[in-house]
C-alpha cells in the first residue's frame, strides 16, 4: 500500500515554530491527522509532553493541549464571530454550549480576550459566513486558541491569503509564541 507518512520524527518545543514543508500529497495533513488523533498510525508513536497519546480520540488529545486548524475552514456558518469562539470556550470549560444558557455569560470575557488577541474584535457581531477567507482563517485560529493549546498544528495556515494577510498571519503567530509561549507546527 501507499505510505503517506514513513519514518517521521519531529520535536516541537514550547515557544517554537516548526514548518512542515512539502508538495501536495506529501503527507503533511496525514501527519497532522496522526498527531491530533484523526487517524491512528499503523506503527510508531505520538508522544506529547512525555505521554504516549497514540490512538487517543481527538477530544482527549485536544484536552491534553494540542489544537489544530484545517486546510478547509471549519466554522459554524450561521453563528457570529463572537458565538463561534464562545461555543468553543464553553466547550473547553465543560459548560453547556447552549448559547442561551446562563453559562454563556461566564465565557464573555475570555471570548473577548481571544478575539482581541487575533484582531477580530471589530467583527465580533458579523455572521461568520459573511467574512472574507482571510478573516475566516483568523476566526478558525481564535476557535483553536479557545481550547488553551500548548501546541497548535496549523494545516496550510496561509493558503488562499493575500500577501498582506499572509504577513499579518505570520506576525500574529509570532506574537502568540512570544506572548503565550505557544508552539506551532
Amino acid at each position: 500500500g501507499f505510505k503517506a507518512v514513513d519514518g517521521a520524527n519531529l520535536t516541537v518545543d514550547k515557544g517554537e515554530i516548526v514548518a512542515v514543508i512539502g508538495p501536495n500529497g506529501a503527507g503533511k495533513t496525514t501527519l497532522f491527522n496522526l498527531i491530533t488523533g484523526q487517524l491512528k498510525p499503523d506503527k510508531g508513536r505520538v508522544i506529547f509532553k512525555g505521554e504516549d497519546i497514540t490512538g487517543l480520540p481527538p477530544y482527549q488529545i485536544c484536552k491534553r493541549g494540542i489544537g489544530r486548524s484545517f486546510q478547509v475552514v471549519n466554522l459554524f456558518p450561521r453563528l457570529t464571530v463572537f458565538e463561534n469562539v464562545q461555543v468553543a470556550v464553553l466547550s473547553q470549560q465543560g459548560k453547556s454550549t447552549n448559547l442561551f444558557s446562563p453559562a454563556r455569560n461566564l465565557a464573555v470575557r475570555e471570548t473577548t480576550n481571544i478575539l482581541d488577541s487575533v484582531g477580530l474584535s471589530d467583527l465580533s457581531h458579523r455572521i461568520s459566513s459573511s467574512l472574507s477567507h482571510g478573516e475566516q482563517k483568523l476566526l478558525e485560529l481564535a476557535v483553536a486558541l479557545s481550547n488553551k493549546p500548548e501546541l497548535l498544528a496549523l494545516d496550510e495556515p496561509t493558503a488562499g491569503l493575500s500577501p498582506e494577510e499572509t504577513l499579518r498571519k505570520i506576525e500574529l503567530i509570532k506574537q502568540l509564541v512570544h506572548n503565550q509561549g505557544l508552539a506551532f507546527l
